[in-house]
Protein backbone atom coordinates (compact mmCIF):
# COMPACT_ATOMS: atom_id res chain seq x y z
CA UNK A 1 0.00 0.00 0.00
CA UNK A 2 1.75 3.34 -0.70
CA UNK A 3 -0.46 5.26 1.38
CA UNK A 4 -1.64 8.24 -1.32
CA UNK A 5 -4.65 9.18 -0.46
CA UNK A 6 -6.17 8.52 -3.96
CA UNK A 7 -5.35 4.66 -3.73
CA UNK A 8 -8.02 2.20 -2.34
CA UNK A 9 -7.79 -1.76 -2.58
CA UNK A 10 -10.21 -4.54 -2.35
CA UNK A 11 -8.89 -8.18 0.17
CA UNK A 12 -9.13 -10.96 -2.62
CA UNK A 13 -11.45 -13.33 -0.08
CA UNK A 14 -12.79 -12.26 3.24
CA UNK A 15 -10.93 -13.44 6.06
CA UNK A 16 -13.22 -13.80 9.40
CA UNK A 17 -11.34 -13.37 12.33
CA UNK A 18 -12.94 -14.44 16.12
CA UNK A 19 -13.66 -11.17 17.62
CA UNK A 20 -10.51 -10.87 20.31
CA UNK A 21 -11.03 -8.75 23.94
CA UNK A 22 -10.03 -5.27 23.39
CA UNK A 23 -7.06 -5.95 25.79
CA UNK A 24 -5.58 -8.40 23.44
CA UNK A 25 -5.84 -6.06 20.98
CA UNK A 26 -4.07 -3.26 21.84
CA UNK A 27 -1.36 -5.83 23.23
CA UNK A 28 -0.98 -7.47 20.07
CA UNK A 29 -0.63 -3.71 18.11
CA UNK A 30 1.98 -3.03 20.87
CA UNK A 31 0.00 0.04 21.72
CA UNK A 32 -0.43 -0.74 25.31
CA UNK A 33 2.33 -3.06 27.68
CA UNK A 34 1.23 -6.26 29.92
CA UNK A 35 2.06 -4.40 33.13
CA UNK A 36 -0.38 -1.59 31.79
CA UNK A 37 -3.15 -4.38 30.68
CA UNK A 38 -2.55 -6.07 34.03
CA UNK A 39 -2.59 -2.50 36.12
CA UNK A 40 -6.03 -1.69 34.74
CA UNK A 41 -7.38 -4.65 34.96
CA UNK A 42 -6.46 -4.34 38.95
CA UNK A 43 -8.11 -0.91 38.76
CA UNK A 44 -11.41 -2.39 37.22
CA UNK A 45 -11.72 -4.47 40.29
CA UNK A 46 -11.89 -1.46 42.31
CA UNK A 47 -14.05 0.54 39.68
CA UNK A 48 -16.11 -2.68 37.95
CA UNK A 49 -18.20 0.13 36.08
CA UNK A 50 -15.15 1.19 34.28
CA UNK A 51 -14.26 -0.31 30.76
CA UNK A 52 -11.37 -1.44 30.54
CA UNK A 53 -10.19 1.34 27.80
CA UNK A 54 -11.19 4.05 30.13
CA UNK A 55 -8.68 3.28 32.72
CA UNK A 56 -6.14 2.56 29.65
CA UNK A 57 -7.24 6.43 28.33
CA UNK A 58 -7.34 8.12 32.00
CA UNK A 59 -4.09 6.49 32.80
CA UNK A 60 -2.79 8.80 29.77
CA UNK A 61 -1.38 4.99 28.42
CA UNK A 62 -3.49 5.28 25.39
CA UNK A 63 -5.60 8.05 23.31
CA UNK A 64 -9.21 7.77 24.09
CA UNK A 65 -9.87 7.81 20.42
CA UNK A 66 -7.42 4.79 20.14
CA UNK A 67 -9.51 2.47 22.32
CA UNK A 68 -12.92 3.58 20.42
CA UNK A 69 -11.83 2.39 17.46
CA UNK A 70 -10.52 -0.50 18.61
CA UNK A 71 -13.18 -1.51 20.91
CA UNK A 72 -15.85 0.20 18.12
CA UNK A 73 -14.62 -0.12 14.64
CA UNK A 74 -11.51 -2.75 14.85
CA UNK A 75 -13.92 -5.81 13.82
CA UNK A 76 -15.78 -4.83 10.87
CA UNK A 77 -12.99 -3.11 9.30
CA UNK A 78 -11.16 -6.60 9.52
CA UNK A 79 -13.93 -8.22 7.97
CA UNK A 80 -14.45 -6.14 4.98
CA UNK A 81 -12.87 -6.94 1.88
CA UNK A 82 -12.82 -3.11 0.48
CA UNK A 83 -9.67 -1.52 1.80
CA UNK A 84 -8.84 1.77 2.26
CA UNK A 85 -5.08 3.42 2.26
CA UNK A 86 -3.37 2.23 5.33
CA UNK A 87 -2.76 5.97 6.63
CA UNK A 88 -6.16 6.49 6.64
CA UNK A 89 -7.11 3.68 9.26
CA UNK A 90 -4.04 4.61 11.35
CA UNK A 91 -5.18 8.19 11.30
CA UNK A 92 -8.62 6.69 12.18
CA UNK A 93 -7.43 5.06 14.84
CA UNK A 94 -5.47 8.59 16.26
CA UNK A 95 -2.06 6.79 15.29
CA UNK A 96 -0.96 9.20 13.15
CA UNK A 97 -2.33 12.73 12.46
CA UNK A 98 -2.45 14.60 9.50
CA UNK A 99 0.45 16.61 9.54
CA UNK A 100 2.56 13.62 10.53
CA UNK A 101 0.65 11.84 7.04
CA UNK A 102 1.59 14.37 5.05
CA UNK A 103 5.45 14.31 6.21
CA UNK A 104 4.78 10.45 5.27
CA UNK A 105 3.62 11.21 2.19
CA UNK A 106 6.16 13.57 1.13
CA UNK A 107 9.30 11.74 2.59
CA UNK A 108 7.88 8.54 0.59
CA UNK A 109 8.11 10.37 -2.26
CA UNK A 110 12.18 10.75 -1.95
CA UNK A 111 12.66 7.27 -0.83
CA UNK A 112 10.21 5.01 -2.41
CA UNK A 113 9.65 3.49 0.82
CA UNK A 114 6.37 2.12 1.58
CA UNK A 115 4.41 4.75 3.94
CA UNK A 116 4.43 2.05 7.07
CA UNK A 117 8.02 1.82 6.81
CA UNK A 118 8.78 5.70 6.20
CA UNK A 119 6.26 6.50 9.31
CA UNK A 120 8.34 3.88 11.39
CA UNK A 121 11.45 5.90 10.12
CA UNK A 122 10.26 8.96 10.72
CA UNK A 123 9.63 7.47 14.52
CA UNK A 124 5.99 7.68 14.22
CA UNK A 125 4.99 4.42 14.47
CA UNK A 126 6.15 1.30 16.17
CA UNK A 127 7.55 -1.72 13.33
CA UNK A 128 4.80 -4.26 15.13
CA UNK A 129 1.91 -1.79 14.96
CA UNK A 130 2.40 -1.51 11.49
CA UNK A 131 2.78 -5.77 11.41
CA UNK A 132 -0.62 -5.43 13.13
CA UNK A 133 -2.46 -3.47 10.69
CA UNK A 134 -0.95 -5.40 7.68
CA UNK A 135 -1.32 -9.46 9.06
CA UNK A 136 -5.42 -7.69 9.41
CA UNK A 137 -5.81 -5.67 6.94
CA UNK A 138 -2.96 -6.01 3.91
CA UNK A 139 -2.00 -9.95 4.60
CA UNK A 140 -0.65 -10.29 1.40
CA UNK A 141 1.57 -7.17 2.00
CA UNK A 142 2.88 -8.47 5.45
CA UNK A 143 5.84 -10.34 4.57
CA UNK A 144 6.77 -7.81 1.50
CA UNK A 145 10.31 -5.92 3.33
CA UNK A 146 9.06 -2.99 4.96
CA UNK A 147 12.36 -0.99 3.35
CA UNK A 148 11.10 -2.51 -0.18
CA UNK A 149 12.63 1.04 -2.29
CA UNK A 150 12.64 1.68 -6.11
CA UNK A 151 16.10 4.02 -5.29
CA UNK A 152 19.42 2.48 -5.36
CA UNK A 153 20.36 0.88 -2.37
CA UNK A 154 23.69 3.70 -1.51
CA UNK A 155 20.56 6.20 -2.11
CA UNK A 156 18.12 4.75 0.58
CA UNK A 157 21.33 4.33 3.10
CA UNK A 158 21.97 7.77 2.82
CA UNK A 159 18.08 8.92 3.40
CA UNK A 160 18.24 6.55 6.26
CA UNK A 161 21.05 8.06 7.82
CA UNK A 162 19.67 11.47 7.42
CA UNK A 163 15.85 10.25 8.88
CA UNK A 164 17.94 9.06 12.16
CA UNK A 165 19.48 12.26 12.69
CA UNK A 166 16.51 14.65 12.38
CA UNK A 167 14.86 12.09 14.35
CA UNK A 168 17.59 12.52 17.03
CA UNK A 169 17.37 15.72 17.01
CA UNK A 170 13.95 16.27 17.60
CA UNK A 171 14.11 13.92 20.82
CA UNK A 172 16.82 16.22 21.85
CA UNK A 173 15.68 19.38 21.11
CA UNK A 174 11.36 18.78 21.21
CA UNK A 175 10.58 22.36 20.15
CA UNK A 176 12.13 22.21 16.73
CA UNK A 177 9.86 21.03 13.86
Amino acid sequence: MSGKATHSSKVSSPRLFLPKRLGVVLREADLVTKTEIKTALEYQKIYPNMRLGEILAIQGWIKPETVEFFAEEWQQLIEQTYRKPIGHYLQQAALLEAEQIKRVLEEQKHTGYKFGSTAILQGYLKPKTLDFFLKYLFPEELNQSHLRSKKSLAQSRRRQRQLLAQILERKHNPWKK
